[in-house]
């Protein structure tokens, strides 16, 4: 009974250590402090007398574009961020300070009826580097579509 009892208990330390040596190997908790982040926010309007970037329409495709020129975001696109980089794209819905939600893109906007993406592009061998941020409604209608505030996070 004894030799039983022992065999039993074992078993769950063994695994027990296991479990505890493998998870206190360095490799999980290593934080690269190398890493590097620019946050860039952008508004694209519809209204002419404002100084933002406008919606244009594209007939072919059926949707409003705005391309954004990233030239000023003092980012140089050196080889290593052109390999291993990455953006991500956000979108702000709702009244600011009241009730507004930060969406990732791509986002759908169900409310009215709407979905909004992003492409970003590194271009040519200069590497110039802009976003074009995309806005159609479900039915394919024309219709201006409201103001929008888009962030870019850039990681590399």
């Amino acid at each position: 009974m004894k030799k039983k009892l022992q065999s039993f208990l074992k078993t769950p330390f063994i695994l027990l250590g296991f479990i505890f040596l493998s998870s206190c190997t360095k490799e999980y908790y290593t934080v690269d402090n190398g890493d590097n982040w620019k946050i860039l926010e952008y508004t694209v309007d519809t209204n002419n007398s404002t100084n933002y970037p406008k919606w244009e329409w594209d007939p072919v495709n059926r949707r409003y574009f705005s391309i954004v020129d990233m030239s000023g975001s003092n980012v140089s696109i050196d080889e290593f961020i052109y390999n291993k980089g990455m953006t991500l794209g956000f979108v702000f819905t709702g009244t600011e300070n009241v009730d507004e939600f930060q969406n990732p893109l791509p986002y759908e906007q169900r409310e009215i009826g709407a979905k909004l993406w992003y492409d970003t592009s590194i271009l040519g061998k200069d590497r110039l580097f802009e976003t074009c941020f995309y806005f159609q409604w479900d039915d394919l209608r024309g219709e201006l579509p409201p103001r929008y505030n888009f962030r870019l996070v850039l990681h590399w």
